[in-house]
């Protein structure tokens, strides 16, 4: 069995608490491949478009 090929994980992490201020900037980044979203420090979410996520 072959594990398929995951697109990297984006550089830039953004924060829970400032989702409100970077949402769009989120979405933008999120189009190109999965990106990280902290919450409280930590990373707890891996934000990626439906499309992508279908593709997966």
């Amino acid at each position: 069995m072959e594990r398929c090929k995951l697109p990297q994980l984006q550089g830039r992490r953004f924060d829970v608490e400032t989702l409100p201020h970077n949402t769009l900037k989120l979405v933008r980044q999120a189009d190109n491949g999965p990106t990280y979203l902290r919450q409280s420090g930590r990373v707890a979410y891996v934000v990626m478009t439906e499309e992508l996520f279908d593709e997966l």
